[in-house]
């Protein structure tokens, strides 16, 4: 029922000739754009206020040591949760943007549409979980097939082409999840280190 559900979402959404991507969140005219797992049809060029979200959201941004510092050192599901404001995910969606609750029954009941938190957030929330990095190794480790990799790299400019045989993909949420866990986890305790070690010599000096 699920898999005929997602079917007919990206029947219409083709039909609609609209944008979906992962690496594009606000198209020319500055409206949103997105699909299931944020698979990617005719995608205009990133334009846009939303671009600069995305940025900001995946940490590219490094004017200032000391506010990536204090990023970088939030406990990952505070981080999680303040990437989702910056995308601006709807507020019925923010219960997914924590590790906890984003997981694959979250997920299937999005694309069921028996959640009220719209399909079109998801790109956005994958995108937050992954930390717009590209954990395609760690996916590809796990078992995660080629088909389905595409869902793995997270990196701010990265766009899809979608086709019918990535519906598969869902079956391989928990093996990306983990994996964007693990990398939000190391980043985490690194950063908490490298504070720690900032701090000493500080005070040393």
């Amino acid at each position: 029922m699920i898999r005929l559900q997602a079917l007919a979402i990206i029947l219409y959404i083709s039909s609609a000739s609209a944008c979906f991507s992962f690496g594009c969140v606000g198209g020319i005219g500055g409206g949103m754009c997105g699909c299931p797992f944020g698979m990617c049809l005719a995608t205009p060029p990133c334009m846009g206020r939303m671009c600069s979200a995305r940025a900001r959201a995946a940490k590219i941004y490094r004017e200032d040591d000391k506010d990536l510092l204090a990023l970088n050192t939030e406990d990952p599901n505070e981080h999680f949760l303040n990437c989702c404001g910056l995308l601006e995910v709807p507020i019925q969606c923010l219960g997914m943007c924590t590790f906890d609750g984003y997981n694959s029954s979250s997920v299937q009941s999005v694309l069921s549409l028996t959640s009220t938190c719209p399909f079109t957030a998801l790109p956005h929330i994958h995108f937050c979980a992954a930390r717009g990095a590209d954990h395609t190794e760690c996916c590809r480790a796990g078992g995660v097939t080629d088909e389905c990799l595409m869902f793995c790299d997270q990196s701010p400019d990265t766009t899809n082409q979608l086709t019918l045989q990535h519906l598969q993909c869902v079956g391989s949420f928990d093996t990306m999840k983990d994996c964007f866990t693990e990398h939000a986890l190391t980043e985490y305790y690194q950063s908490k280190q490298a504070a720690i070690e900032k701090f000493q010599k500080v005070q040393l000096d």
